[in-house]
């Protein structure tokens, strides 16, 4: 709450009577590859505009978007958020993987289905943080073919690595990870068409407008960029199986609320359903 105090300042764009200030939550995974060439395109565009990036988690970003603490959020589907409340457009759709112990059987397997976890233990994740994550990876689950079984409870990437490592559990991550900050854990690409992950872009305001527009495009080229770009492969000459989102399976009902407008109009809005929908991914 702390990082989103010091930059109460609303964004504004009066015929430049004073000068813009933009407010962005964002996942720390996504700023390399989205936030940061969108940030640069914009600084490009509109030199004067000031940003203040706060590195948040999805639950910290819906709260503190309702609050009216930051103008823009960037986070994965895990951020729950409203089509009631929010604009919300998909910046990029990515490949899920399954993370497993390094000595796991499955380990070394180029692609693995969800139905091949049914005996493994899930890591569970806390509401705050990550809301409806648990239940998104039940919906996963079920679809194909089992319930799962969670374990303990991890607030961090870090940790949830960790208790793969240690406690033999499995988690679920975008592609956008990999390859996996951490020792003694294997990344699997899952090959279900419904086990992919958005990162979502979401704003309040009616009609972007100025900056924010501009912003808002400019997470789009991104997106687009970089997934052109993993769809040919990663620097290591590795396929990281991003999906770009215009060809991109389709996913999980209930899983995302995404609008079909140009940034600077109105967005048309489809309802995520509420029944038995869950979204989720570990704080990243």
């Amino acid at each position: 709450r702390a990082r989103c105090d010091a930059a109460r300042a609303p964004a504004r764009d009066p015929a430049g009577a004073r000068q813009v200030h933009l407010r962005v939550g964002y996942l720390a995974s996504a700023a390399g590859a989205y936030l940061n060439p969108a940030l640069a395109a914009l600084r490009r565009t509109h030199p004067g505009v000031r940003v203040t990036p706060l590195n948040l988690s999805a639950g910290e970003q819906v709260a503190a978007l309702r609050r009216g603490e930051i103008d823009v959020a960037l986070a994965g589907q895990e951020g729950c958020f409203a089509e009631a409340e929010f604009y919300v457009r998909t910046v990029a759709t990515l490949r899920l993987l399954a993370v497993l112990p390094a000595g796991h059987a499955l380990a070394s397997a180029r692609e693995i289905s969800l139905r091949d976890l049914h005996a493994e233990r899930f890591g569970r994740s806390p509401e705050a943080d990550l809301p409806g994550r648990d239940r998104w990876i039940t919906v996963l689950c079920r679809a194909a073919g089992f319930r799962p079984r969670f374990g303990p409870s991890a607030d961090s990437l870090a940790q949830a690595l960790t208790l793969v490592a240690g406690d033999g559990l499995v988690t679920l991550v975008p592609d956008l990870l990999h390859p996996l900050p951490a020792a003694g854990v294997a990344a699997v690409a899952l090959s279900d068409a419904g086990a992919v992950w958005d990162l979502l872009v979401a704003w309040r305001q009616a009609r972007a407008a100025g900056p924010l527009k501009a912003l808002l495009q400019a997470l789009a080229d991104a997106g687009a960029g970089a997934g052109n770009q993993a769809a040919t492969g990663g620097a290591d000459g590795t396929n990281t199986h991003a999906i770009p989102a215009a060809s991109a399976a389709s996913t999980p009902a209930g899983l995302s609320s995404k609008t079909t407008q140009s940034p600077g109009g109105t967005p048309r809005r489809r309802a995520a359903s509420r029944k038995g929908s869950g979204k989720g991914l570990p704080r990243v």
